[in-house]
């Protein structure tokens, strides 16, 4: 398996409506991206939708709610290419984030 130019790692919490945007966007902009979503137990239909709509992503579905920081080094910990990014699931990527 090649090493991806890059990974994004997404940190979500009951955001199900920004998540999915977020990763649209990743898609739409950096489509040979490593793509994690790290799922903070949610309780609405974050965990569903990423399973339904974006079956490329990674997901972790947390048990519990670990916070932004412990959340995220989850997602950074499995990460494979040599630049990361790290995003909110309320960030949207636009042309010429990633050049």
């Amino acid at each position: 398996m090649m090493t991806p130019a890059v990974s994004i790692v997404v940190l979500n919490y009951n955001t199900c409506n920004l998540l999915t945007a977020c990763l649209q966007s990743i898609q739409k902009y950096v489509p040979d991206a490593e793509v994690m979503v790290v799922d903070n137990a949610s309780t609405d239909d974050s965990v569903m939708a990423v399973k339904r709509d974006f079956p490329t992503v990674r997901l972790i579905a947390n048990a519990t709610n670990q916070g932004f920081a412990r959340g995220m080094n989850v997602g950074l910990g499995l990460a494979r290419a040599p630049v990361v990014l790290a995003l909110n699931a309320d960030t949207e990527l636009l042309p010429g984030t990633l050049p």
